[in-house]
């Protein structure tokens, strides 16, 4: 059975139309798939403490070293991080990241 020429030209632009409207839809995947990859990234980034936050962990950490009496103490004391305020929370400052960079000398 043939096809007449409008007949033909439906087809032709039914699959144009399909075609297009594929395209559409990977486009929106990719960028809705990019928008949920930024959101993490952004999300996950370190934030920066602020410095009179970093005087007070480190002052909090000061202390717990002065009380620690063997090295498993000072090494629990290396993973603990004090939340003095809202971005040290988020920043995720250990009592070991001040010691080793400097902040304070148990």
């Amino acid at each position: 059975m043939a096809l007449s020429d409008a007949q033909k030209r439906e087809r032709a632009r039914s699959l144009r139309r399909y075609a297009i409207g594929e395209w559409v839809r990977r486009g929106l995947l990719l960028v809705a798939t990019l928008a949920i990859v930024g959101l993490v990234l952004w999300w996950k980034r370190g934030r920066a403490v602020d410095p009179l936050q970093r005087r007070a962990i480190a002052s909090l950490c000061e202390a717990e070293y002065k009380h620690a009496t063997s090295a498993a103490d000072t090494a629990r004391i290396d993973l603990h991080e004090p939340v003095v305020g809202r971005l040290s929370a988020l920043a995720r400052v250990s009592c070991g990241d001040l010691r080793r960079s400097g902040a304070f000398v148990p």
